[in-house]
């Protein structure tokens, strides 16, 4: 049976120090700012909890993501 993997990577923004780091979508940790310790996210069930000392500044897309983008898109103009 094959694994699957949908971890994926999104860029947080300490509003405190103005700090980026990557993480993962899913952390198994909290996530503390390396410039400041703020913390930043703690783990959730499906997503990290965010803080209001932080913000998302970008999410990794995967090329599964952007295939099936494609596929939809040639689909459409088909029809």
């Amino acid at each position: 049976m094959k694994k699957i993997h949908n971890s994926k990577f999104i860029e947080l923004e300490c509003k405190k120090c103005g700090q980026k780091q990557h993480t993962f979508n899913k952390p198994a940790s909290t996530i503390s700012c390396k410039g400041c310790e703020e913390v930043l996210a703690t783990p959730g069930a499906s997503h990290p909890t965010l803080t209001k000392n932080t913000k998302v500044v970008k999410k990794e897309e995967n090329k599964k993501d952007k295939e099936e983008q494609k596929e939809w898109e040639i689909w459409n103009w088909m029809m």
